[in-house]
């Protein structure tokens, strides 16, 4: 993802978005982990300088080199000063986000709802998954204190026929040379039930982000390159800022959402010649009364 959509797929940082020309960072599925000012190019060469015009004046040119450093100089300033921010608001929120488990509690199958109704997330939830997550009780996404070494997703479950575990949970971690990897709590399956093994379950024909993936719980055991995890992405990014507008209003794919327009365009199409026909019959009505009355 670019910088821009990045920052604004998380509530959290939009004022990123102001910066976007002049910040960058490690993109790591659900978070601006890292930030940095943008580093100042290589000098040119000779033969590169000769592509500048000669009308161009260079004393110009490194002026305004100059004032760019000054310019990314700021940028570093603003990305520490932004972290310090946003790790002081965490600190604000976690009460609220501790408040919000507790009433979400209350309401059944609410987590269950919340990943069902999410566009991207069904395509990876197999009828079998769905009884399962009907056991999902509450979901918690953590980031680490400093924000730029990754976070953490932690899935409450009641007891259920499938595993044993009553948290599940997913970590994402950053080095120090900005290399991300994912680590997930494995999955102790009862005898018979382990869902990674069995068949697609009845979803074949469909879309799916994972298209060997015959679970959304081979999800936990996708510890590889967490730079293509995009369902950690969908999680802490979508679901956890605002959960309740995932359960209230369910997201309708591209595909449907272009089959339903095409639908409306032809109710509309139908209503207008419904409409035309009427008229067409009243004035052919009206037409017949005035005969009638001149013939009398």
């Amino acid at each position: 993802m670019t910088t821009k959509t990045k920052a604004i797929l998380n509530p959290n940082l939009i004022c990123f978005v102001l910066l976007t020309r002049e910040i960058t960072h490690i993109a790591v599925p659900g978070s601006v982990v890292a930030l940095m000012a943008s580093q100042p190019k290589n000098p040119r060469s000779d033969n590169e300088a000769a592509d500048v015009p000669p009308e161009v004046d260079h004393d110009i040119l490194e002026s305004v080199d100059s004032v760019q450093e000054a310019i990314d100089s700021l940028n570093k300033k603003a990305s520490v000063e932004i972290l310090k921010v946003e790790q002081k608001f965490n600190k604000l929120r976690k009460p609220h986000y501790e408040h919000r488990a507790e009433l979400l509690a209350k309401i059944p199958n609410f987590w269950h709802t919340v990943f069902v109704n999410h566009s991207h997330l069904r395509k990876v939830i197999t009828e079998e998954d769905q009884k399962v997550l009907a056991y999902l009780r509450a979901v918690e996404v953590q980031e680490f204190d400093d924000i730029t070494s990754g976070y953490k997703i932690n899935f409450y479950f009641d007891e259920n026929d499938w595993f044993k575990n009553d948290c599940i949970t997913k970590e994402y971690h950053v080095s120090e040379k900005g290399e991300p990897t994912a680590t997930s709590t494995k999955i102790d399956w009862k005898p018979g039930m382990d869902l990674t093994e069995s068949a697609d379950n009845g979803r074949e024909g469909q879309k799916r982000d994972y298209p060997h993936q015959s679970s959304f719980f081979c999800w936990f055991a996708f510890d590889r390159n967490a730079v293509g995890d995009v369902i950690g992405d969908y999680i802490k990014d979508e679901l956890w800022p605002n959960p309740l507008q995932y359960y209230l209003n369910p997201e309708v794919d591209s595909d449907e959402e272009v089959e339903e327009d095409l639908l409306d365009e032809e109710d509309d199409e139908e209503e207008e010649e419904e409409d035309e026909e009427d008229g067409q019959d009243l004035a052919y009505d009206e037409a017949g009364g005035e005969d009638a009355a001149k013939s009398s």
